[in-house]
């Protein structure tokens, strides 16, 4: 046994300052509620900023609507130093991040359902529930709501109608090579670098009538 822990050591030694590393700094704890969180609108709009970016980098338009579930994030971020640890316990899935096309009526049909459930992390949109229902919505890439196909955002395991979310399963799905976690680091060791500290916010992006 001794033998065994003398060579696991420098292996666990090494994940354990690799989990410590310092990868943001925050002015207050990010949590998790419904329908609206500061911890749900960190990382819808992380994902969506990432996502753009990727789409840019592809010459594509940037897209309308992000959302995630509010179950896939499994741990709150604390005030302070954020480790990398705390972010493989905020998402310790190996979800992707994706993008996919679909019709008006069926963007209708997927905020009802998250009005259904009560909320969730989103990004690009406002949206007042009344008894469960979409009573109101406005996404700020089509206030008028003009156009018939709109982009959105988010897991691959939301995409391929996980959580309930079957009516996406029917879209292809356009991968970025990004891990939903690999998003987060990538974002948070950018804002670290440029010396920005992370403030928690609610800004009205979901209310219940």
């Amino acid at each position: 046994m001794d033998l065994i822990l003398t060579l696991i050591r420098p292996y666990k030694d090494s994940l354990t300052a690799q989990m410590d590393e310092v990868v943001a700094n925050s002015s207050g704890p990010f949590t998790k509620e419904l329908p609206e969180s500061t911890l749900g609108n960190l990382c819808a709009d992380i994902c969506m900023e990432v996502a753009d970016s990727i789409l840019e980098l592809s010459g594509e338009s940037a897209a309308d609507f992000c959302f995630l579930n509010n179950g896939g994030l499994r741990s709150n971020l604390p005030a302070g130093n954020i480790s990398l640890g705390n972010v493989f316990e905020l998402m310790p899935f190996e979800n992707e991040l994706v993008t996919l096309e679909i019709s008006k009526s069926d963007l209708d049909s997927l905020l009802n359902m998250i009005a259904a459930k009560g909320g969730a992390p989103v990004s690009g949109v406002q949206l007042l529930i009344k008894e469960k229902r979409t009573y109101q919505f406005v996404l700020l890439s089509d206030p008028e709501n003009k156009k018939q196909r709109y982009t959105i955002v988010t897991s691959d395991f939301l995409a391929h109608g996980g959580d309930g979310y079957t009516l996406l399963k029917k879209y292809p799905v356009q991968k970025t090579d990004m891990k939903v976690r690999d998003a987060f680091t990538l974002y948070f060791r950018k804002s670290y670098q440029n010396g920005k500290t992370l403030q928690p916010v609610k800004d009205g992006r979901i209310k219940n009538l």
